[in-house]
C-alpha cells in the first residue's frame, strides 16, 4: 500500500507539472491583450492541469501494476531472456509505462471526457438577407425548411453583423470578438492566438467537422482569401473552386456539394458529440443556380439582348460592373428574383441536412443554429452587393436557433438588439462550457428566458472596405466612415469622413440624414463607438486617418471584386 501510494504520489506531481507546462504554453499561444491574461490562465489551468493529473494518476496506476508485475517475476526465480533490452529492468520499465500511459492520456483525453451538451450544427448561408425569408415575413415561398426551424425553435428578429462583409464578421462570431479587437482591420486574416468556438469545442471533447463552399471561409491561403478558417477543426473541407486561376474563371462548389459531404459524414456517424460546421455559399452572387430554381421567381425576364452563347452572363455583364452597367428597376426585379432562387436551392439542401440528422436519430439532441454573414444591397442607398455600407439591409441578418426539449418552440424575440458576436457565448452556454472572460458577446439564453433586464441597448458594426463603424439602438443609427478613397464599381460615392445619424423609428429604411440637426446626440453615440475599440485604433480614427492598404491586401481585394 504505501509503494502505491507513493506511485500516485509521483503521478499527480508529475501531472501538475504536465499541466502546468501545458497551460503556459497555451496561455502564450494564445496571448490577448494584458487585462484579459488573468482570466485566460485561469481557463488554461482548470482546462489543462485537471486533465493532466487525472493522467498523472492513472499512468501512476499502469506504473505500479507494470512495476507488480516485473517484481514478481524477478521474486519467483524467473529470468527475463539475456537479449532483453535494458529498459525492461524494473525501474526503466516503470517509468517508460508512466511517460507513455501519460503522454497517450493527454492525447485522447478530450475523445474519452464525453462532453455533457449537444451535437451542434451550425449552417451559415453567404450573403442572407432576413426580409427574403419566410419566417421573417416574406411574400415568397423561399424558404420551407428554414422556416421549419424557426417553427421547432427560437428566431431573433433584431440581429446585426459586426462587418458586412465575409471575412471579418465569420471571425468575430466564432471568436466572440470584434475584428478592431483583433486588428483584423489592418492585417486581414485572424492570428492563431485568437481562440475559436471550434477550439473550445474540441478541447471539450467536441469532434469538430467543418465543410465550406466559399472561396473565402479555406483553410490555406489562395486567390481570392488568406484562409485561416480551419483554427480548431479536426477536418475542414474546402475543395471549393476550379478554373485557371485568372480572377472569376472559377466556381463555387455548390450547397448540393456542401450537403452531400455532410450527409455523408452523419450517415456514417459512429457515436461521439460532434461540432458540424456549414458554410454554404449560395445565395451570394453570381445569383446562379439549377433550375428549377434558377428561373423561378422570374422566368419571362428575357436577357437575350446581351447574353448569347459565349457571351459573358447577365451577372458579369450587369453585377460586376456595377452602377456603370446603367442598371433599371426591371434588372433589380430580375436580381432579386434570382437572389430569391439561390435562396430557395439553399433551402432545398438544407432540407437534406435536416433529413440527415433524423435519419441518424440525432434531431432530439442536436443545437442547430441558423444565420448568415452580412446581407445584400439591391441599390436602396445606390449600391449593390455588399462590404461597403452599414445599412440595415447589407449588416442585418437571420438568426435561429432550435434545440429540442430545451429551447422554446415557436418563439420569435424582436424587442432586444442581437449581435452575431453572442452566438458563441449562447452555444457553450447551451452545451454547459464556460465563456472565456475575453469574449465580447453575452449568452442568449438569459433573452429567451425572459431575463433581460440588464441586455445591452446597442449593436456595433464595422466596414473594412470604407473604414467605417456604425451603432445601433432601439431609435438611432449613427454611422462614420472614417477615411478611405478606395473606388469601387459597386458605389455611387466616395466614403471619405461621412457621418450619417438616421432616426430609425420615424425613418426605418435610413434615408434622411440628420446628422448636422443633432450633432450632441451623434457625437455621444460616436464615443460609444470609440470605447469599444482599441487603443491604437482609437487614436488612429480620432486623427481621421485612413487606413493603408498594402499591395497584397488590394490584390486580394481587387480579386473579389471589391476594388477595381
Amino acid at each position: 500500500m504505501r509503494k502505491l501510494v507513493l506511485f500516485l504520489s509521483c503521478g499527480v506531481l508529475v501531472g501538475l507539472a504536465g499541466g502546468l507546462a501545458s497551460a503556459l504554453r497555451y496561455t502564450l499561444a494564445h496571448r490577448y491583450i494584458e487585462q484579459e491574461m488573468n482570466g485566460l490562465i485561469l481557463l488554461a489551468l482548470r482546462d489543462h492541469t485537471s486533465r493532466w493529473v487525472m493522467g498523472g494518476v492513472l499512468a501512476a496506476v499502469l506504473a505500479f501494476g507494470t512495476a507488480l508485475v516485473l517484481g514478481r517475476l524477478r521474486a519467483s526465480g524467473r529470468r527475463l531472456p539475456e537479449r532483453t533490452p535494458r529498459w525492461l529492468s524494473v525501474p526503466a520499465a516503470v517509468a517508460v509505462t508512466l511517460i507513455v500511459a501519460l503522454d497517450l492520456f493527454v492525447l485522447i483525453a478530450p475523445r474519452i471526457s464525453a462532453p455533457s451538451g449537444p451535437n451542434i450544427v451550425v449552417i451559415y448561408l453567404d450573403a442572407l438577407r432576413p426580409d427574403h425569408l419566410g419566417a421573417y415575413g416574406y411574400d415568397r415561398d423561399t424558404s420551407p425548411n428554414i422556416d421549419s426551424i424557426a417553427g421547432s425553435g427560437v428566431l431573433f428578429g433584431n440581429v446585426y453583423a459586426q462587418s458586412p462583409a465575409t471575412y471579418p464578421s465569420v471571425h468575430s462570431t466564432l471568436t466572440s470578438k470584434y475584428a478592431s479587437s483583433f486588428l483584423y482591420i489592418r492585417k486581414c486574416v485572424l492570428e492563431r492566438q485568437h481562440l475559436t468556438l471550434a477550439e473550445i469545442l474540441k478541447n471539450h471533447g467536441y469532434r469538430t467537422v467543418g465543410i465550406s463552399s466559399s472561396p473565402i471561409v479555406v483553410r490555406q491561403e489562395n486567390h481570392f482569401a488568406l484562409g485561416g478558417f480551419e483554427q480548431g477543426f479536426d477536418r475542414f473541407d474546402d475543395d471549393v473552386y476550379s478554373g485557371d486561376g485568372e480572377p472569376w474563371n472559377w466556381q463555387f462548389r455548390s450547397a448540393e456539394g456542401v450537403v452531400d459531404k455532410a450527409v455523408d459524414w452523419l450517415d456514417n456517424w459512429r457515436g461521439g458529440k460532434f461540432f458540424l460546421f456549414l458554410y454554404i455559399m449560395d445565395p451570394h452572387c453570381d445569383y446562379r443556380c439549377p433550375e428549377p430554381f434558377n428561373s423561378r421567381f422570374d422566368p419571362d425576364y428575357d436577357d437575350k439582348t446581351f447574353v448569347a452563347a459565349g457571351d459573358p452572363t447577365f451577372y458579369e455583364v450587369k453585377l460586376l460592373k456595377g452602377i456603370d452597367a446603367g442598371l433599371e428597376p426591371r434588372d433589380i426585379e430580375h436580381f432579386e428574383a434570382l437572389y430569391d432562387g439561390e435562396i430557395a436551392y439553399a433551402d432545398d439542401q438544407i432540407g437534406r441536412v435536416l433529413e440527415g440528422l433524423r435519419r441518424s436519430d440525432l434531431v432530439d439532441d442536436t443545437l442547430i443554429v441558423f444565420l448568415s454573414d452580412h446581407g445584400e444591397e439591391f441599390l436602396e442607398h445606390g449600391g449593390v452587393k455588399h462590404g461597403y455600407t452599414l445599412y440595415d439591409e447589407v449588416i442585418r441578418v437571420p438568426l435561429i436557433m432550435s434545440y429540442p426539449g430545451v429551447l422554446p418552440e415557436g418563439v420569435t424575440i424582436d424587442d432586444r438588439l442581437v449581435q452575431l458576436l453572442d452566438v458563441t457565448p449562447t452555444i457553450l452556454d447551451v452545451a454547459g462550457i464556460p465563456r472565456p472572460p475575453f469574449m465580447q458577446g453575452a449568452s442568449l439564453l438569459p433573452l429567451i428566458d425572459g431575463d433581460d433586464a440588464e441586455w445591452r441597448d446597442h449593436a456595433i458594426s464595422e466596414a473594412l472596405f470604407v473604414d467605417g463603424k456604425s451603432i445601433i439602438t432601439k431609435s438611432w443609427k449613427y454611422i462614420h466612415y472614417y477615411g478611405t478613397e478606395l473606388e469601387s464599381p459597386h458605389l455611387t460615392r466616395k466614403y471619405r469622413n461621412v457621418r450619417e445619424l438616421f432616426d430609425l423609428q420615424a425613418d426605418p429604411g435610413e434615408t434622411i440624414n440628420l446628422y448636422e440637426a443633432n450633432r450632441e446626440l451623434a457625437e455621444r453615440l460616436h464615443a460609444r463607438i470609440l470605447a469599444m475599440i482599441p487603443e491604437e485604433e482609437r487614436d488612429r480614427v480620432q486623427r481621421h486617418e485612413k487606413i493603408e492598404f498594402d499591395e497584397e491586401t488590394i490584390r486580394e481585394l481587387k480579386s473579389l471584386g471589391y476594388l477595381q
